[in-house]
């Protein structure tokens, strides 16, 4: 379990792809997760299917790479 030793905000970024309107149910979780937890903030990234190579691939123009991938199989 993360923790932040100073009280700063801890982000995790949660990247799945699929269109932005199917996603409204794990939004809605992520929402209330945040407002529950003030210490921790989740950030979601929708990526549309065509953007998969360009998001999932290395990150040469220095974004951090998602903390949480999803796979559904």
């Amino acid at each position: 379990v993360a923790s932040a030793e100073n009280g700063e905000k801890i982000t995790i970024r949660v990247t799945w792809w699929g269109e932005v309107s199917e996603n409204d149910a794990e939004m809605m979780m992520i929402e209330k997760f945040n407002a529950e937890h003030d210490d921790i903030e989740v950030v979601a990234e929708v990526v549309p299917g065509d953007g998969y190579g360009e998001t999932f691939g290395l990150h040469a123009d220095g974004r951090p790479v998602t903390d949480i991938f999803p796979s559904l199989q």
